[in-house]
């Protein structure tokens, strides 16, 4: 079942028993109830399986004479997966993580073209040894995002048709986005919904058509009953569908804990207990047999010399 915004107020209302009277809180009330349980605790028990749930990447080129590159802003608590170095033949090259204390003159007076290790200071990734007036290629900045934020249905359009005018889509709409600009983000309208394509330039071309250039480096081609809305929106969180039911249900537990409900919150929380447990049990192993953990290269070869010397 997809769950949209409205599907998500409705089962809220519905496990919390709202009167449909009351005028205590509004929908958006109940909205910002179902952000915060989204951000913090529905994405934190996914995102300690470590199953890679909401792991994505960005390209940051490297900059002359620039060490430091800010961490990508939606890299949920300043965390990142993992950093590697793209050089300007398209190689792939891992990087290493290096602790602060090891640092020496060597990397901090070098003037590279390339960073061969990071370290972390901050909000930055600081790359070891400095880099100087000549760099080549970027950085690939793993990182598990933020969630975008839930919006009402009626705050963002949804596809009805997609025509190849030129070289842009013509994206038609049942109604333009809220408040929009021209950044859009484009979130599939089917399961896992997730992003098709962020914080992408739009051109207004008619009352409720869209334009944007098919050259957009997009997941898949939008297609109709996907949405587009303001940048940093969504009408369907991106997460398994099993778990909209808790994001409801914990919504409906702040919603009872906000109304002064004690007997409500015992009660949705001795259910949630049970619906998570067995949630995780279904989520923890995202396939069927066991990912193999390689070792590094430089681990295999001490443990080699160890034998030789032993």
């Amino acid at each position: 079942m997809i769950y949209t915004t409205d599907d998500l107020i409705s089962a809220l209302k519905r496990n919390a028993v709202v009167p449909s009277s009351q005028r205590k809180f509004s929908d958006d009330d109940l909205i910002a109830f179902l952000n915060e349980e989204l951000q913090l605790m529905v994405s934190g028990e996914l995102m300690r399986l470590n199953e890679e749930f909401f792991v994505t990447f960005t390209l940051i080129p490297l900059v002359a004479n620039q060490s430091r590159y800010e961490l990508p802003s939606k890299a949920a608590g300043w965390r990142i997966r993992d950093v590697a170095w793209l050089d300007t033949l398209g190689t792939y090259n891992p990087l290493p993580r290096m602790q602060i204390e090891y640092i020496t003159n060597q990397d901090v007076l070098s003037a590279a073209d390339h960073p061969t290790s990071f370290v972390l200071m901050d909000d930055s990734i600081k790359t070891v040894p400095e880099m100087g007036a000549s760099v080549v290629g970027s950085l690939v900045v793993f990182y598990e995002r933020l969630q975008n934020n839930l919006v009402k249905t009626d705050e963002c359009g949804q596809i009805t048709n997609v025509a190849i005018v030129g070289t842009d889509y013509h994206c038609t709409l049942t109604s333009l986005p809220l408040s929009y600009t021209s950044n859009t983000d484009f979130v599939s309208g089917t399961g896992p919904h997730g992003l098709l394509a962020e914080d992408k330039v739009t051109t207004l071309i008619a009352p409720l058509v869209l334009s944007v250039p098919i050259g957009v480096d997009f997941t898949r081609v939008p297609v109709i009953g996907d949405w587009m809305v303001r940048t940093g929106n969504t009408p369907i969180a991106h997460i398994p569908a099993e778990y909209n039911i808790i994001l409801a249900m914990l919504g409906a537990m702040r919603y009872s804990v906000a109304s002064g409900d004690t007997a409500g919150v015992g009660t949705i929380t001795a259910s949630l207990n049970a619906m998570i447990t067995k949630l995780r049990e279904r989520s923890l192993n995202r396939t069927k047999g066991s990912p193999i953990k390689i070792k590094c290269k430089n681990a295999v070869l001490n443990l080699m010399r160890g034998r030789l010397w032993s």
